[in-house]
């Protein structure tokens, strides 16, 4: 099925955020470089490495609408060895803080692939993000000052901010 969308729309779509100035200017261009006001493309194809669309019902006017899923959205296959990481930082009771809308969080659920990410259980602190934990974030990133960034990782009552490789995580979890 193919949705028909204005340039507006479509930033939104992209960008997973509702429309701001920024946006609009963007639009603007679009539109005098060429676009036309009304687009059509499968919503399949829009998304971004962190966000999913998917089409849901038609609204009042008879237009289609369609819902962001404010989460990260992971495409790589975990390994065994992620795997087993996985498990250990779960037995560990380590913690990820994480925004939907952050590059480098996608960036580090990709390195452990999507099962071993879901086992992790990613906290997301983004408020308008799926199943947003926005208390706990705030309490993690006062006690961890300065410490405090997407991704984090608390283990053992330590923080540690920024994109981790397996092996590092597997050091600091052991």
């Amino acid at each position: 099925m193919i949705h028909t969308y204005n340039s507006f729309n479509i930033l939104t779509l992209l960008t997973g955020t509702p429309m701001n100035v920024r946006h609009y200017s963007i639009a603007a261009i679009l539109c005098l470089t060429g676009c036309t006001n009304k687009i059509e493309i499968p919503p399949s194809s829009i998304s971004s490495p962190t966000t999913a669309v998917e089409p849901v019902n038609t609204g009042m006017d008879g237009k289609a609408r369609s819902k962001v899923e404010k989460q990260l959205v992971l495409k790589n296959t975990s390994t065994p060895q992620a795997m087993q990481l996985a498990a250990a930082l779960k037995k560990a009771n380590a913690k990820v803080y994480t925004a939907y809308w952050c590059p480098h969080c996608h960036d580090q659920g990709e390195m452990f692939g999507k099962n071993a990410f879901a086992i992790v259980a990613p906290i997301e602190c983004a408020k308008d993000g799926k199943n947003a934990q926005v208390s706990l974030c705030k309490e993690a990133a006062n006690k961890a000052g300065e410490r405090f960034g997407f991704p984090t990782w608390e283990i053992k009552g330590q923080y540690y901010p920024g994109v981790k490789t397996l092996e590092e995580l597997s050091t600091i979890v052991k």
